[in-house]
């Protein structure tokens, strides 16, 4: 599911019914924060939020067990976490 710059400002909760979504891309948006509800896409592969307004990354990530890339540069974190090190 790719849904690139189309001015998204959050991560719907619904997103977790879409369990066999291997790609989610939602670039160039203005979302403040990662929705835990990404968490329950236990086949997703691919996580691109790059561009967006995120500020920090929740350990809930470390549940998605088939997550082979992660793309988040160009957001406000400021400090990497110790659980994905």
């Amino acid at each position: 599911l790719i849904l690139n710059d189309n001015g998204i400002i959050s991560i719907p909760v619904g997103i977790s019914a879409m369990r066999n979504l291997i790609l989610f891309s939602v670039d160039r948006g203005t979302i403040p924060a990662i929705s835990t509800a990404i968490c329950s896409l236990t086949n997703l592969q691919h996580l691109r939020l790059s561009n967006n307004r995120i500020s920090d990354i929740p350990l809930e990530l470390t549940q998605l067990r088939q997550l082979r890339s992660l793309s988040l540069e160009h957001n406000a974190i400021k400090t990497f976490p110790f659980f994905l090190s």
